[in-house]
């Protein structure tokens, strides 16, 4: 949920997802393949039962960022978890469809990147507006958590991506990459005075007709790796 990487690659779309969060908080359930009223849905469970990066049978993926444009004051109380509103947008035939209908208010600030009817989206609430912005598909992108990266640490994160990008075309590359610019306060696996580190990396990719979600919990050095046939909601996991 802090940083998100997107690769048009030749084996097919590749995502990236890096949760940064407290290691004293509650893990995360590794992902799950659970059934929808709109299909079959993958992705990991927090602990509020929402999450932070799934993907759909129909060939949606969902991943969020905490934060919009800048880092934000946090309020006592929101109406509900920002990872509950992933698996609301996640359970729909047409995600950005729901994400112009959905009811934000009272909820924390966060940024979508979503891939849903064969357009890249990039979607943000501020808490007080919803901004939505079609991006380029045949190109690479990065996108860095504002709540945890200031100005200077996303150039320095772009700078990164800008140079390793052209060399990325499967999972086992991109996670590669990752774990090859570790730093303790800004690097795509951090780790700062063991307060907030990076927990896992989630990869998610189209590939041959299917959908596949593989999970590294890097606290428990655990991999979990589901998928599920795209275009079929009867699919079956694997």
């Amino acid at each position: 949920m802090c940083t998100v990487i997107f690769i048009p690659a030749k084996e097919g779309l590749l995502f990236a997802s890096c949760r940064d969060e407290n290691p004293a908080r509650q893990p995360a359930a590794s992902p799950l393949c659970l059934e929808g009223f709109s299909g079959q849905m993958i992705y990991p469970v927090d602990k509020a039962g929402g999450t932070w990066a799934g993907l759909h049978d129909l060939g949606h993926v969902i991943i969020l960022l905490n934060g919009a444009f800048k880092d934000h004051t946090k309020k006592n109380n929101y109406n509900k978890s920002r990872g509950l509103i992933v698996t609301q947008l996640m359970d729909s035939e047409d995600p950005v469809f729901q994400w112009v209908a959905i009811d934000l208010d009272n909820i924390e600030p966060f940024t979508l990147v979503m891939l849903c009817n064969g357009k890249l989206y990039e979607t943000r609430w501020d808490g007080y507006k919803k901004y939505s912005e079609i991006k380029n598909i045949s190109q690479p992108h990065i996108w860095s958590s504002a709540t945890l990266y200031n100005e200077a640490a996303q150039k320095m994160r772009l700078r990164w991506f800008e140079k390793g990008k052209e060399k990325i075309s499967s999972a086992s590359e991109l996670y590669n990459f990752l774990n090859a610019h570790q730093q303790a306060q800004n690097g795509f696996v951090m780790k700062r005075n063991g307060l907030i580190q990076t927990l896992s990396i989630s990869l998610l990719q189209h590939k041959a007709g299917m959908a596949q979600y593989i999970f590294y919990d890097l606290l428990n050095k655990k991999q979990t790796q589901i998928s599920v046939k795209l275009t079929s909601k009867k699919a079956l996991c694997r």
